[in-house]
């Protein structure tokens, strides 16, 4: 059997936005977006082996919280 390296990288951008209505109630939005790539070298040839990468489709989570 031949050992494979593997990377695993993960992105997580979180943003906030903080918003005032006429009547000066708050609402908090809070947006997380996931990324992640798999990165792996299979094959048994060493002198130019072959890399694959997984790139998991981005996910997105929000949530509201109102203040007020």
């Amino acid at each position: 059997m031949v050992p494979t390296a593997t990377c695993v990288e993960e992105h997580q951008h979180i943003r906030e936005a903080i918003t005032t209505d006429l009547c000066g109630e708050q609402t908090v939005t809070v947006t997380i977006d996931d990324d992640m790539q798999v990165h792996e070298v299979v094959g048994t040839n060493v002198v130019s082996p072959q890399v694959v990468t997984v790139r998991s489709p981005p996910s997105t989570s929000q949530g509201h919280i109102k203040n007020g």
